[in-house]
């Protein structure tokens, strides 16, 4: 995992935060209760990657957030940002470089 660009992994983590973070999120088909939950859960991510991290675990769950069809996927659309999302997904994919989960 030595090829994470880890400060772009924050930045596309607090881009999305300050967009769920406001008042038109509907998390209705994420699997999330409410935005509050999803920032939390973000920011935590964010926290999980800076140094020495991020483990296998925490760059797992953030590629299957930005993944298609995931939460963050989900949560885009309904809210009427699936646009921008395409791009942050896009950095996202490039920042976590390629992952080998054999």
């Amino acid at each position: 995992m030595d090829r994470i660009d880890r400060d772009e992994v924050v930045r596309v983590l607090e881009a999305v935060i300050d967009v769920v973070g406001g008042p038109d999120t509907d998390v209705s088909w994420s699997g999330y209760d409410d935005p509050a939950e999803v920032v939390a859960d973000l920011r935590g991510l964010s926290r999980r990657v800076r140094p020495p991290g991020p483990d296998r675990g925490t760059v797992r769950q953030i590629s299957l957030l930005f993944a298609p069809t995931g939460a963050v996927q989900e949560i885009s659309i309904s809210s009427g940002w699936g646009d921008e999302f395409l791009g942050l997904a896009d950095r996202m994919d490039r920042a976590l470089g390629e992952i080998d989960w054999g």
